[in-house]
């Protein structure tokens, strides 16, 4: 029997070759960021996001390596500096994982004590309410 944060975990985290980057300068290449990303291992595919009508950068970009263990080794390091600005990697999920209305806040503690058998399913609700920016 797994405990139900194991299993959410699971969903959640599983590994990804992924990443957002964000904070690109305006000057930022496909090229000059595969250059970068290239020394923590051998990348995929990388793109910089561009306007579709003006063709101007919009300041992020992916990166997608061959091996999962290189997203590490970028997180690893706590600065990263590309065009002489400061950007921010971060583990891209994929937009089918993330729920529809995605919210940051903090919501609530799974118990450890809650557990699932292989393949039950488990409907939450979780009940608050919002006061000074805070759920309670």
């Amino acid at each position: 029997m797994a405990d139900l944060t194991s299993v959410l975990t699971s969903v959640m985290f599983s590994p990804s070759s992924k990443m957002f980057i964000g904070g690109l300068s305006w000057q930022t290449s496909p090229d000059s960021l595969r250059d970068y990303f290239s020394k923590f291992g051998e990348i995929r595919e990388c793109m910089v996001m561009r306007d579709p009508t003006t063709k101007r950068s919009r300041g992020f970009g992916f990166v997608t390596f061959a091996d999962p263990a290189s997203v590490d080794k970028v997180l690893g390091q706590p600065h990263h500096e590309l065009d002489s600005k400061t950007i921010d990697p971060k583990v891209a999920f994929p937009r089918r994982a993330q729920p529809k209305h995605w919210k940051k806040d903090f919501i609530c503690t799974l118990w450890p004590w809650h557990s699932l058998r292989k393949g039950e399913k488990v409907k939450l609700l979780i009940v608050g309410r919002k006061e000074n920016g805070l759920w309670l």
